[in-house]
């Protein structure tokens, strides 16, 4: 891959990562009620899936999956629907949560564990089948088929690493500033009750409205 193919790709995935998807939504979340250290494994989730994801795309997975459109409804309608369950748990707030809320991100992610964590972001990330098609279709058109393949899908993956890492990083300073700046001003604890409730539902929401988006778009 030579280095004006590798800016195009590298440009093009960067773009791609701004919008705000599934494992977006998961890391700020996390970042919000655990802090940085929960969002960096679910980053970290999200980038081992991805690795299998390109070496399937190496295999030809997309291609199979493009064959079979009853397993891709299936794996539609099981992705889509583990994001609705998961919005619809962040409107529920069962007694341990009240009891647990005046503990810190600390605390609580303490009660945590990083297999928890993980694994939740390893669901999200593959929770999207058309992340398999769309990476079939997108990775090849930068492939040089006159060199070794494998180095190139390595130089690939390590660029869609970066841009992740960053973009989900920048995106979870902001969120922390504006919790932050908002926290401070709301002095009240009932105040802060409400923007906790606010941003649960927000959050909830948006899983709702993409597991809705991935289980009733057209292929």
């Amino acid at each position: 891959m030579d280095i004006n193919t590798w800016i195009i790709f590298a440009t093009s995935y960067l773009v791609i990562t701004l919008s705000p998807g599934p494992n977006v939504i998961l890391v700020l979340q996390n970042v919000l009620k655990y802090g940085y250290r929960a969002g960096l494994t679910s980053i970290f989730a999200n980038l081992c899936c991805q690795l299998g994801i390109v070496c399937l795309v190496g295999f030809g997975a997309g291609a199979m999956i493009a064959q079979f459109p009853l397993l891709f409804l299936m794996l539609k309608i099981l992705g889509g629907g583990y994001l609705i369950f998961l919005g619809l748990n962040s409107f529920k707030k069962n007694e341990k949560e009240i009891s647990n809320e005046k503990l810190d991100a600390q605390d609580k992610l303490d009660n945590v564990s990083f297999s928890t964590l993980y694994k939740a972001g390893c669901l999200v990330s593959l929770s999207n089948p058309k992340t398999v098609l769309f990476l079939s279709a997108f990775l090849p058109q930068f492939l040089d088929h006159g060199t070794p393949v494998i180095p190139q899908f390595v130089i690939m993956f390590l660029t869609m690493a970066v841009c992740v890492l960053n973009i989900h990083l920048i995106y979870s300073y902001f969120a922390v500033s504006v919790k932050y700046k908002l926290t401070r001003r709301l002095s009240k604890k009932s105040s802060i009750h409400n923007l906790k409730k606010m941003l649960k539902r927000v959050t909830g929401g948006a899983f709702i409205l993409l597991g809705g988006c991935i289980i009733f778009s057209q292929k």
